[in-house]
């Protein structure tokens, strides 16, 4: 991320948002908003004032060589406010700490694609984007 610039950008405050661990309380009030919060896998709960508005579905079990994104979700009342890119930190913080320094997701979605593009993940194979989140200068 350090030769990204939207930290820099004014806009990109995160007032009042911080992570928690899945409840079933969270796991109802994601579900009222439209989610489809999956069961498997390791999920953070982005909170925003006391609410959940989005979570980051983690599955290190599915390789041990790289880290994946199984789900990316974010309330449509808080998109557009550059809330999607700190979930993002939290893969890479949860997958560094593992000595992984590799991030893969699915991601069929061209929108979708596309943001991720924005910050750093490029076409694998097929649906597949991967980025570089190692330490070492590439």
């Amino acid at each position: 991320f350090a030769r990204q610039s939207w930290w820099k950008d004014k806009r990109a405050v995160e007032s009042g948002i911080y992570y928690a661990p899945l409840t079933e309380e969270l796991r109802q009030e994601l579900i009222a908003q439209g989610a489809a919060v999956p069961t498997e896998g390791h999920l953070i709960i982005v909170m925003h004032d006391g609410h959940a508005v989005g979570f980051v579905q983690l599955l290190p079990e599915k390789d041990p060589a790289a880290g994946w994104i199984g789900c990316y979700w974010l309330s449509p009342a808080h998109r557009g406010r550059r809330w999607g890119i700190a979930p993002l930190g939290q893969a890479v913080k949860y997958y560094r700490a593992r000595g992984i320094d590799r991030l893969r997701m699915d991601c069929p979605d061209g929108d979708v694609r596309r943001f991720f593009e924005k910050f750093g993940f490029y076409p694998l194979t097929g649906d597949t984007l991967e980025k570089y989140i190692g330490y070492e200068e590439r």
